[in-house]
C-alpha cells in the first residue's frame, strides 16, 4: 500500500468520525434529560473534594447549578477524607417533569471520616430555562419524599431519544463502509513479484 494512499484513507476516515460526531450532536441539540443534568452536578459536586481537580470541579458544577446546594452532603474537610471524591458512589432516578421543572432522586455515599460513608437521599429540583436544564434547589430525606429509586424496584431514568441511537447506528454503517472500502482499495497495490 502506497504512502499517499494510507494518508488519504487516513484523511477521510477522521473526516467521517467528524461529520458522524456532527450529526450525533445535531440530533442530540435541546434534548438534555434532567436526570443526565442531576447526575452530572452530582458528580461535579462529588469532585470538588478531589485532589487535582477541584477548581474544575467547582466550575462544571457551577454551570449546571450552585455547589452550595450540596452543603450538608459533601464533608466539609476534605483532608478528612483523604481528598478522594466525595461520594463513594451515586443513584438518580427518573425524573418527574411538569413543563419546565422537574424533580430528580437521588442517593449519594456520602464518605465521612476514618473510612466511613453516610447514605443520603433526597430531592434535586431543576428548572429549564433557554432549553437547559438547571439545578436550582435541593431537599434531603423523608421530607423530600423521594421517588422509588432504581435499586428499590423504581423506574430507571430515561434514556437517549430513539433519533440518537438510529443517528450512531446509521454513522456507524457508514464509517464502516468507507473504512471497509480504504482497506480493499489499499489491498490492490502493486502486484505481487512473480516467483520462480
Amino acid at each position: 500500500m502506497s504512502r499517499s494512499t494510507f494518508a488519504k484513507g487516513l484523511v477521510v476516515a477522521v473526516a467521517a468520525m467528524l461529520v458522524m460526531g456532527a450529526v450525533i450532536g445535531l440530533l442530540n441539540h435541546g434534548t438534555h434529560r434532567p436526570e443526565g443534568i442531576a447526575e452530572n452536578w452530582l458528580t461535579a459536586v462529588s469532585d470538588t473534594t478531589r485532589k487535582g481537580v477541584e477548581a474544575d470541579a467547582r466550575k462544571r458544577a457551577e454551570k449546571i447549578g450552585p455547589p452550595s446546594l450540596a452543603r450538608g452532603l459533601v464533608y466539609t474537610d476534605a483532608t478528612a477524607i483523604k481528598r478522594k471524591a466525595a461520594f463513594d458512589d451515586l443513584e438518580v432516578g427518573q425524573a418527574v417533569v411538569d413543563q419546565d421543572a422537574a424533580r430528580v432522586g437521588f442517593r449519594v455515599h456520602a464518605r465521612r471520616p476514618n473510612d466511613k460513608t453516610a447514605e443520603i437521599t433526597g430531592v434535586l429540583t431543576l428548572r429549564r430555562r433557554d432549553g437547559t436544564w438547571l439545578v436550582t434547589g435541593l431537599q434531603r430525606g423523608a421530607l423530600a419524599n423521594v421517588p422509588k429509586l432504581p435499586s428499590d424496584g423504581g423506574p430507571p431514568p430515561s434514556s437517549a431519544p430513539v433519533s440518537l441511537w438510529l443517528g450512531a447506528l446509521v454513522g456507524a454503517a457508514v464509517l464502516g463502509l468507507v473504512t471497509t472500502s480504504f482497506v480493499r482499495l489499499a489491498g490492490r497495490g502493486a502486484p505481487a513479484p512473480a516467483t520462480a
